[in-house]
């Protein structure tokens, strides 16, 4: 429902899609990447527009598959999540946007799915 609610936005013009980007803005804080060796991820934390804690996360199969992670320790998986934590940013705001949620976590098929699209310009 949320992403016929985004498209229905986008199509009504651009004043509709400022608003909506603007409304699912969310940051990146510099805070450290950390490795959850429960859930085999690497966390780090953003905030949406408001104050609203978020907490990405990124699956160490999508580390491995598709950000070089040399083995699956939590050493190699994190320095990859670190050497390539911009590109994961961006692919994280992109999920952010299509389905905002307070945790989000992207997995092999997300970045798969996401590098194939763009964000609306701003």
């Amino acid at each position: 429902e949320i992403s016929s609610a985004i498209e229905e936005a986008d199509s009504m013009g651009k004043k509709w899609s400022n608003a909506l980007n603007q409304a699912l803005d969310m940051q990146f804080k510099a805070s450290p990447l950390r490795y959850n060796f429960d859930r085999d991820v690497v966390q780090f934390e953003g905030e949406a527009l408001g104050g609203q804690r978020l907490l990405f996360a990124v699956s160490g199969e999508a580390l491995d598959d598709h950000f070089g992670a040399t083995s699956n320790s939590s050493v190699a998986r994190h320095e990859a999540a670190a050497s390539n934590r911009s590109r994961i940013e961006t692919l994280m705001q992109r999920k952010f946007r299509l389905a905002p949620s307070p945790a989000i976590i992207l997995t092999t098929s997300d970045v798969e799915r996401l590098s194939k699209t763009s964000l609306k310009p701003r």
